[in-house]
Formats: structure tokens, sequence, C-alpha cells
């Protein structure tokens, strides 16, 4: 990453008023050459409760991909009010906390890392973090910011447009992409992103064609999800073609029905009917029983055979799926993901509701206070009372209340 070399750089201006004999520097120097362990092992032989050893061992850790340990230093750096006015050490208990999913505690310090040092890359994981949390507007203001310190962020086109799509703005995920696209004309990331918004728009074949081109250089679990999407819906679309009556031509031998052809036409459309009933009746119904089936299975916290009903259902019957996707993923312990889902229930009632017990789901008690005076802002007295009586203590009874909704 680009951030890297900055930071490395600032440490190592700071260190530089050390001897070259001192292990602080020579540690430096290590991370500098990209060796990571060894600096770990020579900012552990200083003595002392040296803030700058807590944070070189944070870094080291941060570089070697074990984030929780990092923060452990890091957090232990921060102590000390000097090295806690330190914009690096406080972007990298960000980066840690951010890599662990912790978005919420890493706003904080990506906060201070803002403030003082306007970097790209972490007012776009600032943003990232919002997002995540809930707070779309302050997002895109961010990944705005984000744009105008870095017109070429790739990253920041792509996230603008996936904020959008989730508002269902498609007008304006459209005009992020065509501007990227004019930046980035062959980037495989832009055109699958293009991909995207033709199938989600009904253009199945054009969808097709342009995935096709993204995945001529680049692979990855996003494209082939949509890949299978679009075979799936192609298939579904030949099957109703080839599953249609062929129209029935007149024959010699029924000539004499001639003068009663109109009562014929219309039995003949009345037993179409019939038919065509039948069979969205038959349809409809074996949705309804796997709807029933998988709040069965969300009850019973069977995830893996819940999930797989899901997985069946998301297509069909798409505005049923984030409610039960955010069920789901509270009996998966990912509070994260479980919110994420939230924001695309279309029953704005329902939404407000689950967010709230999920809040309380996961003990997060500022969270949930502001959760109930919004609920109640909304004038929904009864999930106020309902929010109010759930007990932080009792997930089980909470957890219930969930699986209900």
């Amino acid at each position: 990453m680009r951030f890297t070399l900055t930071v490395i750089a600032l440490f190592l201006s700071v260190s530089l008023a050390f001897s070259e004999k001192n292990p602080l520097y020579e540690g430096f120097s290590f991370i500098e050459k990209g060796e990571y362990q060894r600096a770990f092992s020579t900012f552990s032989s200083v003595k002392g409760d040296v803030p700058e050893r807590f944070a070189g061992m944070g870094i080291s850790k941060y570089m070697q991909k074990d984030y929780a340990n990092a923060i452990v230093y890091l957090k232990t750096a921060l102590k000390s009010k000097k090295e806690s006015e330190k914009w690096v050490t406080n972007y990298f208990t960000a980066l840690s906390l951010f890599e662990l999913k912790r978005y919420e505690e890493a706003i904080p310090y990506f906060e201070m890392v803002v403030r003082k040092k306007k970097l790209p890359e972490a007012v776009f994981k600032m943003a990232i973090c919002l997002e995540m949390t809930g707070d779309l507007d302050s997002a895109k203001r961010l990944l705005d910011l984000a744009l105008e310190l870095d017109p070429k962020m790739l990253d920041a086109y792509l996230e603008i447009s996936n904020l959008y799509i989730k508002q269902n703005k498609l007008a304006e995920a459209w005009s992020v992409v065509d501007k990227a696209l004019s930046l980035f004309p062959d980037n495989p990331k832009l055109m699958y992103q293009r991909a995207k918004l033709l199938f989600i728009s009904g253009k199945i074949d054009e969808a097709e064609k342009q995935l096709e081109l993204a995945m001529k250089n680049e692979k990855d679990a996003g494209m082939l999800s949509l890949y299978s999407s679009i075979t799936n819906s192609k298939k579904a679309t030949k099957k109703e073609v080839a599953e249609k009556p062929l129209p029935k031509t007149e024959s010699p031998q029924f000539l004499y029905f001639q003068e009663n052809k109109y009562f014929l036409i219309s039995l003949v459309f009345i037993c179409l009917g019939l038919i065509i009933f039948s069979g969205f009746y038959h349809h409809r119904k074996g949705l309804a029983e796997k709807l029933v089936y998988l709040e069965e299975l969300l009850k019973k916290n069977d995830v893996v055979g819940a999930e797989e009903i899901l997985n069946q259902i998301a297509d069909v019957m798409p505005k049923k799926v984030p409610l039960l996707a955010a069920k789901l993923y509270v009996l998966k312990n990912d509070f994260d993901t479980a919110y994420k889902n939230c924001n695309n229930i279309p029953d704005n009632d329902k939404r407000l509701l689950m967010e709230g017990l999920i809040y309380c789901y996961f003990g997060k008690k500022e969270e949930l206070k502001k959760q109930i005076a919004v609920v109640e802002s909304a004038g929904l007295v009864k999930h106020v009372e309902l929010l109010k009586l759930s007990s932080f203590e009792d997930k089980k009874d909470v957890l219930s209340k969930i699986l209900e909704l």
C-alpha cells in the first residue's frame, strides 16, 4: 500500500534521533526492509515501558497480519500522551481494528488521523466504517472527500456506486461507473460493476457480455457469483419459453365446428388459464413451504440448512431475503453482516425494530438508546415498549424476538 512507505518514513525520521546501534532505530530499519519478525524481536529486546517500543511491536505485528496482537501493543503505546498524539500510531490501530471488522471501534482512531493528515486511504477506510455502521450520508461525504484528495482512487468510485445501489439510486450509480470507466477503460472491476448494474436493470444478455470481458483478465468471488445468477436467470427464461403450449392450428377434420369456433376458442383459453394458474399456485405454494421450513430451521439454530434454503429463494423472493439474512447472521454471531442486511429490509417499521433488537442482542447499549429514540420519534409505540423490555442479560429472549419478527 502507498501509505506504508509514508508511515515508515515518518517513524524512521523520528528514530534517526537515536544512535544507529539503538534497538529502536534497528527495529524501524528492519520494518523498512520488510523483515517484520526481526523488527518485532528487536523491539522486544528494548527494556522498560518505552512507548516507541510498543508502537514498533504493534506495527511489526500488523505487517505480519497478526491484527489482534497488533492492537494490544498499539493501544499500550497510545496510553502515553506523547504517542497518543502521533497520527501514525493511531492509524495502525485503526487499520488493525478495520481488518478485524471492528468498524465502530476504528472510527475514533481514523478521525484523529484525518484531522491531522488527510490521507486518502484513511478517509476512504473511515467511510467504509461509517457505511458498515449504518451512517450512509457521512460515508458518502467522506468518499467524495477521498476522491477530491485522490481523483484516481478506483476503490472510492466502486464504493460510491455500491452505496447508490443499496439506496436503489441506479441513475447515480451509472453516472459514477461511467466516470470511472473514462479514467480506467479496461479495468475488470469497473466492467464487473457495469455488468452488475446491467443485470439489476434486467439487461441480462448485455450483462453477460460485459461480465465475460471483465473475467478475461480477472476472476473473483463476486464475478463468479454474478455469472451464476446470470446463467440461472437465462435458464429460467428458456424454461418459461419451452413450457409455453404451442398455438393450436385448425384441422380440416374439425371444420364442421366452424360455427362454434368462438365457443371452442373460449374453452381453450379457459383451460390454458387454469393450467397457468395451477402452475403459478404450485410454484407459490412451493416457495411458501420453503419460507416456513426456513423459519423452522432458524428457530432450531440450523445455520447450514437455513443458509441453503435462503440461497434457493434469494433470486425469486428478494424482498424477503434481507430480514431472513439478518436473522441468519445473528445466529452466526456476525453483528456487522446482520446489521448490514437490515439496511435493505423494505418494511421501515420492521427495519427499525430489527436494528434495535440486534443492538440489544450484541450488547451495544449506546446504540440501542439512540435507536429507541429513533423508533419513538417514528411513533412506533409497541416497538418502543418491546425494545425497552428487552434485556442485555437475557440473550435467549432477545434472540427469540428476533426470530419471531
